[in-house]
């Protein structure tokens, strides 16, 4: 749909409940899975539900309240099994997947791809936004291997990029 960009238009949930103690339950309309509860236009509830971070949600909307009418922003989609934190579409032009990284850069130490702080070691921003756009274009879009099979310049259509909320540098 346009609005939501589901590949569906109608949804229809049938459930069945049993009240067993005098208690009103509040049954309310959204999405339900483990993780939680939420409605696919209350941002704010998938932050509260744990489905994305406040700061990926800041991100977010400073940058849909500067895109044209044309260009799509994505919030934490699932391309086949990969969650970037935002993905950003101008038609015509390309693709970014953004990731948003919160935490003090200045506390991790850098080791062939991984940052490390205090013996924990996770893979580094980078390598992860790199391994978003690799699988993008070599298997999720057959348009898109085709264009970086034909060119280099089909890799530059796909951009990864990096938020460093709590870095300065």
């Amino acid at each position: 749909t346009s609005d939501t960009f589901h590949t569906f238009s109608c949804k229809t949930k049938g459930f069945y409940f049993e009240n067993t103690s005098n208690s009103i339950a509040a049954v309310h309309e959204g999405n339900y899975t483990d993780e939680g509860a939420y409605d696919d236009y209350d941002l704010d509830a998938m932050v509260r539900n744990g489905l994305v971070s406040q700061d990926v949600l800041n991100v977010y909307r400073k940058i849909s309240s500067t895109l044209s009418e044309n260009d799509r922003i994505f919030l934490s989609p699932d391309l086949k099994g990969d969650k970037p934190d935002i993905v950003l579409i101008r038609p015509g032009k390309g693709i970014v997947i953004l990731n948003v990284f919160s935490e003090n850069l200045n506390q991790f130490t850098l080791n062939i791809g991984m940052l490390s702080r205090g013996g924990l070691a996770i893979p580094s921003p980078l390598s992860r936004v790199y391994t978003y756009r690799t699988n993008l274009i070599e298997q999720h879009s057959t348009q898109l291997l085709k264009a970086a099979l034909v060119s280099n310049v089909g890799w530059y259509i796909v951009r990864p990029a990096i938020w460093f909320t709590n870095s300065t540098r």
